[in-house]
């Protein structure tokens, strides 16, 4: 099997995680990326123009798996047109101009890719390309009956776990030496919330977070000189900080996904969030694989204080949690997903 992905230069996490996926079940040969995206090959991209038509400058996350890509002009594609099976498309401004040129030599079945903020499905790319599918990160729940009036299948298709980046801590109970780890930018009211709420409760070995201000409830493990240097976690340091601790909260940003609710299981802690109003594919259930608090927080003190002091109901949850997270929610998982969305799609069945 073999799928071309028309992209955009610029960083998307979902595009990333859908394309690490399909690399890793394809084989790198077998998904053709257009235009080459050199984040993806661990490079800086800094030679695309934005839509205000200045210079655009990405340089790749650290969780990016670097690997070897082949360039291909929009002519060799064509040439070879009749070797894809499926056709992947970003939403973006790169990609609809690609798709332009090529949707007339696309006959396989083609899905629009949107990984984009927001509850509303692009009509126009549906309009002008007339895509077989259409998956949407943020698929609202209360928006399924608006989803179901359009000729072809709409999709959630939310982020997920890049387990094959991720470093190795050791995330045994024993090293849990962290009680609760909340740590936001402070793009949505429920954030900032949440995060004073935490504080009030002054929770020992608590290691909280909003915007650009560190809280410690507690200095150890930590010294007065980390918390004088230190103005934000590196990547790497931040999954440290979850795999070391008991209890990891996921709190919707600007978008209502996030990583975060996927890098917390991933290191067999407790993933303690709400309600963020999107579908899920195979969502997390409170208290089986994770543990939901109301959205006007009335519950959070209650639930938190309990998981804290129930240590073997707390270790139960998430070592389900991070099962759930490696059987549905990895890159693998998503990819092995919109396969099978566009299989049942294919005009050939």
């Amino acid at each position: 099997m073999k799928v071309l992905f028309i992209d955009h230069p610029e960083l998307d996490h979902l595009s990333y995680h859908i394309w690490d996926g399909l690399c890793r079940i394809l084989g790198d040969e077998n998904v053709v990326s257009y235009p080459l995206k050199r984040v993806f090959s661990g490079n800086i991209a800094n030679d695309y123009i934005l839509d205000d038509k200045t210079l655009g400058f990405t340089a790749p996350p650290e969780y990016i798996l670097p690997r070897k890509l082949v360039e291909k002009s929009l002519e060799e594609i064509i040439a070879s047109i009749d070797d894809f099976d499926f056709v992947i498309s970003s939403p973006r401004t790169y990609a609809r101009n690609a798709l332009k040129i090529l949707r007339p030599h696309i006959t396989q079945p083609l899905a629009i890719l949107d990984g984009e903020d927001g509850d509303l499905v692009i009509n126009r790319l549906i309009t002008d390309f007339k895509p077989d599918v259409y998956f949407k990160r943020e698929y609202l729940k209360d928006k399924e009956l608006l989803y179901s009036l359009y000729d072809i299948p709409i999709y959630p298709c939310p982020f997920a776990a890049v387990d094959n980046t991720a470093p190795a801590y050791n995330d045994s109970t024993e090293t849990k030496k962290i009680s609760v780890f909340s740590v936001h930018g402070n793009t949505h009211p429920l954030r900032e919330a949440v995060s004073k709420r935490l504080l009030d409760m002054n929770i020992p070995d608590s290691y909280i977070w909003i915007n650009s201000n560190f809280y410690f409830m507690r200095y150890n493990p930590y010294t007065e000189e980390d918390k004088q240097k230190v103005s934000r976690l590196g990547y790497w340091g931040y999954l440290e900080h979850i795999a070391k601790s008991e209890i990891g909260v996921s709190v919707r940003g600007w978008g209502r996904d996030s990583l975060r609710r996927f890098e917390i299981p991933l290191y067999e802690t407790l993933l303690f969030t709400h309600d963020i109003g999107i579908e899920t594919p195979h969502p997390f259930e409170d208290e089986k694989t994770c543990v939901m608090f109301k959205n006007d927080l009335l519950d959070l003190e209650e639930k938190l204080r309990y998981y804290l002091e129930d240590e073997n109901e707390r270790i139960k949850i998430a070592k389900a949690g991070k099962q759930h997270l490696y059987k549905y929610h990895t890159s693998i998982a998503r990819a092995k997903y919109v396969l099978d969305k566009l299989r049942l799609n294919s005009k050939g069945d």
